[in-house]
């Protein structure tokens, strides 16, 4: 049977070679692309921006590691476009980037030429990229476009974490990324099933979205709920088969301990990832501003529904030992929406991966959270009244 030809947007190879001096990394394509590349310190990394492509690499492919690349990934980062992430050893300038056509079969390959440099020589570079505005994705977009006034009712943002370029947690069989964002669109599904709410979802495909554009987004729809749902792993192999359960998260400025700090600066280093710049000084400002700004009713809001979420879930799903934790997640860090941050389970845990991956098991995780969520509006209604 013949081989079916890959389509010109298409990744279908990559290789790399290097000398004392420069490394030279290659992608095969199925055919001319026109690519956009650059590289960014802080960590040191290469972006290559694309329109949107199939890869169709293996899997081992992403550490493929060699002179002065670490690693690699790729995926979907927005409506229209892919990227893919170079991790380099070193800070790199990138003295050359081309798609050429390779001498054999005729086929198209894009070459990207690094070479070594000190931070002050590419912080010129990326003093010049700085400048420039950022708009919102046309997802986000397309999500608040026609929304005017207050809402008839109330509206809850379902937050599927990670996507697209970024897995996030990788179990043996299953992708984080791929596992919240079924269990997300159940929410979603009996959510709107009952007629009660208005949902929002940050991500309804395999696509890359920041967490700036996750917290606006709950932002500008004034949402009266924010739930970002995640699955944990375990800080090492050794501890993995011991630890499993379902875990909510609020809003801390300091963690709960060492474990919870560790894994809010993995999630909120998300951006880094897919090859956002890295924070700045005014950032950080903004961030406490905010912090300031939450209001305490905001606050007990979070911490209740919390408390409803667990009781909904504790005869539907296994908790962990210490279910109700708080940290400082980028993502809750909202001044006028409760926010809170499920993590379902443990993917690094086999037991916990199977079950997660269950359409039966989804189904009865997203009826307790629609039951903790009837309940939350319940009692904020009452006290009203």
């Amino acid at each position: 049977m013949p081989v079916k030809p890959a389509p010109a947007n298409a990744v279908v190879g990559a290789t790399i070679e290097h000398d004392d001096a420069r490394t030279v990394m290659a992608f095969d394509l199925g055919g001319p692309v026109e690519a956009s590349v650059r590289s960014l310190s802080n960590p040191p990394r290469v972006i290559v921006d694309l329109p949107e492509t199939e890869f169709r690499l293996p899997e081992e492919a992403r550490s493929q590691a060699s002179g002065l690349v670490k690693a690699y990934r790729y995926g979907l980062i927005d409506q229209g476009k892919s990227r893919i992430v170079i991790d380099t050893t070193d800070p790199v300038r990138v003295d050359r980037s081309e798609v050429v056509l390779a001498e054999a079969g005729g086929a198209f390959r894009l070459e990207i030429v690094m070479a070594k440099v000190t931070e002050r020589e590419l912080a010129a570079v990326e003093l010049a990229e700085a400048v420039r505005s950022i708009e919102p994705s046309a997802m986000v977009e397309a999500e608040t476009k026609g929304r005017s006034g207050p809402p008839p009712r109330p509206v809850i943002v379902v937050d599927p974490g990670h996507g697209g370029i970024d897995p996030g947690a990788l179990g043996s069989q299953s992708s984080e990324k791929d596992l919240v964002l079924a269990v997300s669109r159940q929410i979603e599904r009996a959510l709107l099933a009952t007629g009660r709410y208005e949902v929002a979802m940050t991500r309804n495909r395999d696509v890359f979205v920041s967490l700036d554009e996750r917290v606006a987004m709950s932002r500008r729809l004034s949402a009266d709920l924010f739930l970002s749902v995640h699955a944990d792993s375990a800080p090492s192999r050794d501890r993995a088969p011991a630890i499993r359960g379902a875990t909510i998260y609020t809003l801390a400025e300091q963690a709960s301990d060492d474990l919870v700090r560790q894994k809010a600066e993995k999630e909120n280093s998300v951006d880094l990832l897919a090859g956002l710049p890295a924070s700045t000084i005014a950032d950080d400002q903004v961030r406490n501003i905010l912090l300031d700004l939450m209001r305490r009713e905001t606050q007990s809001f979070a911490t209740d529904f919390r408390q409803t979420l667990v009781s909904s879930l504790r005869d539907r799903v296994l908790l962990a030992r210490d279910p109700m934790r708080s940290g400082p997640f980028k993502v809750l860090r909202q001044a006028g929406s409760p926010a809170v941050l499920l993590e379902l389970g443990y993917i690094s845990n086999a037991d916990d991966e199977r079950i997660m991956q269950q359409p039966d098991w989804q189904a009865r995780v997203a009826s307790s959270i629609v039951r903790a969520i009837d309940a939350h509006f319940r009692d904020r209604t009452a006290a009203r009244r």
